[in-house]
């Protein structure tokens, strides 16, 4: 048995983009969406009760698929912007998803540690976060970088663009929202 596509398109994501392309399109393109809001309803359930209940679960499921939501409108607008090869835009959304490993592996990791983590220290949480976030988010570049270049059929500098205009969709929002409510800041000082 072979490596899921998601392990080869992280590993590989040139050489698995290129071959995942030629597939023919999936059935159930919003699986891997569903699946990651389900995985953030988990990790944030988990970060908050250490041992949550389908109900928790659930709850935070909802209150985080605002995320990939996102994903799959910048998928959209992307596809409509740049893609020039003809790709049904299910084929592009399924595609784009397979690269989320980077990110669950570090969402999981810091689930786990902040279940372990007292309310007292949720500042060192923070700390921790923006040490690490580097990883994923430079690992996940280069994965969209490939995406644009092998899915989209851009050359360097419109892969480039498209994952700049990727990244002001998602992470703009993202940012946006948690600095117009006033909730980042504190948190990051560690002030309540």
């Amino acid at each position: 048995m072979g490596w899921s596509d998601a392990v080869r398109v992280s590993s590989h994501p040139a050489s698995a983009y290129t071959e995942l392309a030629r597939e023919p399109e999936p059935d159930r393109f919003l699986e891997l969406p569903l699946l990651a809001a389900l995985l953030l309803g988990i990790v944030f359930a988990v970060a908050d009760a250490g041992r949550p209940s389908l109900r928790l679960v659930a709850g935070c499921a909802v209150a985080w698929s605002f995320v990939p939501a996102l994903q799959i409108a910048s998928v959209a607008a992307s596809w409509l912007a740049f893609a020039r090869r003809r790709l049904s835009l299910r084929r592009a959304i399924h595609l784009h998803f397979l690269g989320h490993l980077p990110w669950s592996l570090w969402v999981i990791a810091l689930a786990a540690i902040a279940s372990a983590t007292a309310p007292q220290h949720e500042a060192d949480l923070w700390k921790l976060l923006f040490a690490t976030v580097a990883v994923p988010f430079l690992w996940s570049r280069a994965i969209g970088w490939h995406f644009f270049r092998r899915v989209y059929g851009l050359g360097q500098g419109g892969a480039v663009l498209a994952s700049l205009f990727h990244l002001a969709i998602v992470l703009g929002s993202i940012l946006g929202f948690f600095l117009v409510t006033g909730q980042l800041g504190p948190r990051i000082l560690g002030r309540q």
